[in-house]
């Protein structure tokens, strides 16, 4: 009997030392890693909603300017600075309580204790709580049911007692940074918008100036007979090139040049040489188009690549916050995260070397 209730005694002191092991932060080392990737790309995308709002507003006063809208008599500089100031404040709080719910799960994979964990309990608190105020403070909704699930989560954080209740707070949490991380697939989405409708109206107004040069050409050969001899040779080689140009992008119509027969005007090298120079500003705009059209296609291709980021961070914490305790799993799941962060900051500098 003594010899069985030792056995017993031994089994139930490795059990309890077991359940409290902790777990090295290094073999979290790629979830962590992967998740500073995201913060990083992330924070590029803020600067770059902001960016966008600028334009939209710029748009939107010259808009109204020009449409005979009444201008007030009175301005509000301090709370327009205010409340822009707030509408970026807010993304980087969200970010915050992202990274700070990301701590406190970490930790408690890593098997820590409620005492060692208070740190990250406290500032996740923190966190949601400025969230919380700043969301009242600005025109801004936080996502549907937000606000109810941060006062539960705030509520089981401050009532945890052992490593049990603060995974269920974890768990309770998790849609919170779900709700967040679509918040701002939808920041990325209106920002290319502002960006394409910007970028589109840039091609529309080259369009028209491409379409008012070769109506200068027109203009200007109609005047004279078809040239002969070696300045004819000159201006077929500039047709051609002008011709080519314009192939280049795509719905930019080619004016076929005319010439009148009966004219008693010889065209010559001078008249040639008017044409040239008309032609050069042409093959400018042309580039410049072509320019526009590459920048929508590698805005186009961030916010897609920065959608799949973002889904697959959501898909990631979820399987976290379920699979707390398996430390493999957890990390097998964040190496995805890499490879999609990378794509995204490659989308970024190809924007940027525009």
């Amino acid at each position: 009997m003594k010899k069985t209730f030792i056995i017993i005694s031994s089994l139930l002191a490795l059990l309890f030392i077991t359940s409290c092991t902790t777990i090295p932060q290094s073999e979290f080392r790629t979830y962590l890693s992967s998740f500073d990737e995201f913060k990083k790309v992330n924070e590029q995308t803020i600067i770059d909603l902001d960016h966008a709002q600028k334009i939209k507003n710029k748009t939107s006063k010259k808009t109204s300017t020009f449409s005979g809208v009444s201008i007030p008599s009175t301005v509000s500089i301090l709370s327009e600075i205010e409340v822009k100031r707030d509408e970026i404040s807010i993304r980087k709080e969200a970010l915050e309580v992202i990274d700070s719910y990301n701590a406190l799960l970490t930790e408690l994979a890593a098997g820590k204790s409620p005492q060692e964990v208070k740190a990250s309990v406290d500032s996740l608190s923190s966190s949601l709580k400025s969230l919380s105020e700043l969301s009242s403070k600005v025109s801004f909704a936080l996502p549907p049911g937000v606000d109810s699930l941060i006062s539960t989560v705030l509520s089981k954080l401050e009532e945890a007692q052992n490593r049990q209740n603060f995974k269920e707070a974890i768990k309770e949490g998790q849609p919170i940074i779900d709700k967040m991380l679509t918040l701002f697939i939808k920041d990325a989405q209106d920002t290319y918008a502002i960006h394409s409708g910007s970028l589109i109206k840039r091609r529309k107004d080259i369009k028209l100036v491409i379409a008012n040069l070769q109506g200068q050409i027109h203009g200007v050969s109609i005047e004279y007979k078809a040239p002969t001899g070696g300045i004819k040779t000159k201006f077929d080689k500039l047709e051609k090139k002008l011709v080519e140009t314009l192939k280049k992008s795509p719905n930019l119509k080619i004016v076929k040049i005319k010439f009148t027969p009966a004219s008693n005007k010889d065209f010559d090298i001078t008249t040639l040489s008017q044409l040239e120079q008309t032609y050069v500003q042409i093959n400018s705009k042309t580039k410049e188009l072509l320019d526009l059209q590459k920048e929508q296609q590698n805005r186009y291709n961030f916010a897609i690549s920065y959608g799949h980021l973002v889904k697959k961070v959501q898909q990631t914490i979820k399987v976290t916050s379920i699979a707390i305790d398996n430390p493999q799993t957890i990390n097998e799941s964040a190496k995805e995260i890499f490879a999609f962060a990378f794509e995204v900051k490659r989308n970024i500098e190809a924007i940027k070397n525009q």
